[in-house]
């Protein structure tokens, strides 16, 4: 039954032609061998394959919610207060009402603010419709009830607003998004459950190895690394860095390119500009976990006023 439920699900979602059995065969088997290089939970208590995972979950979790595609707000002045015009743009998404037909409100706010609103302005246009309403009993009317309805709705489409969610880039960036998990998985592997500094003060080896720098983080990209490099998985890294093609018309190979052979440039497959750009990434997010490193504590900080 297992195996009929995945087969539909393929048929339904199906991959591109280019991600094969084999390649999914080839990152199931990194993903495990990732795995079992965490130390087991009586070795390391914390760093370990669990807190890989949680870790992970959140990620996957923090970029659904980054990349999903609009953003409420709760009235036009929370908009306002978010540097949004009237217009509808403020150079990164844009303020629109919610249609009348739109069935995510289904006849209710979407936010605890603007249930209250909808609550009091349903109150308020209930009163005027009973004073309204043809004098004394009016307000039990068809033609009343028909109003504050009508009056109700309207209040509720004004109450929720909703804007293009700001993602900085990331969401027209896959390379991106896979970096960022890529770097929740690897991000403690091989960690002993020993700080940094402990490690330096006991001049391990691991120590001496790297600088006295951000220990445990360089090991762990170490190990990333030089696993993916494993011939074992030469198609994956075709598929996650696809080397690049040569322009029609001739003009010579393009380094790392597929008429330079197998073995051009930096690692044949790996010698490419999109494999340089996800190292980068993935060194970058993975070392910035050194909390104890007033270096990349600052990096961190310099980056949230960018933002």
């Amino acid at each position: 039954n297992n195996n009929n439920n995945n087969s539909n699900h393929h048929r339904r979602c199906p991959f591109p032609s280019i991600i094969t059995p084999d390649v999914i065969s080839q990152l199931r088997h990194y993903v495990r061998l990732i795995c079992n290089q965490y130390h087991s939970t009586s070795q390391v208590p914390y760093h370990n394959v669990e807190h890989a995972y949680h870790v992970f979950l959140s990620a996957n979790k923090l970029l659904d919610l980054m990349l999903c595609e609009t953003l409420e707000v709760d009235h036009p002045h929370d908009a306002t207060a978010a540097g949004l015009d009237g217009s509808g743009h403020n150079g990164v998404g844009g303020v629109h009402p919610h249609p009348p037909d739109n069935p995510a409100l289904n006849g209710r706010s979407t936010t605890r603010g603007g249930r209250r609103r909808a609550r009091r302005s349903t109150i308020e246009s209930a009163g005027s419709s009973s004073t309204s309403g043809g004098g004394g009993g009016g307000g039990t009317s068809g033609g009343g009830r028909s109003s504050k309805r009508s009056s109700s709705r309207s209040s509720l489409q004004r109450s929720s607003y909703r804007r293009n969610r700001p993602t900085f880039g990331i969401k027209s960036d896959p390379l991106t998004q896979l970096a960022f998990l890529f770097s929740a998985l690897v991000h403690d592997v091989d960690h002993t459950g020993i700080s940094n500094r402990q490690l330096v003060l006991e001049m391990d080896d691991l120590a001496i190895l790297y600088n006295d720098q951000s220990v445990a983080e360089q090991r762990s990209l170490a190990v990333a690394f030089t696993t993916l490099k494993s011939g074992r998985y030469a198609e994956l890294r075709e598929v996650l860095f696809p080397r690049p093609v040569p322009p029609p018309g001739g003009g010579g190979p393009v380094p790392g390119g597929p008429s330079a052979g197998p073995g051009a440039g930096v690692g044949g497959a790996l010698g490419n500009e999109e494999f340089f750009k996800f190292r980068k990434l993935v060194i970058d997010l993975v070392l910035v976990t050194d909390i104890a490193s007033p270096e990349r504590t600052q990096i961190v900080k310099s980056k949230w006023k960018e933002a």
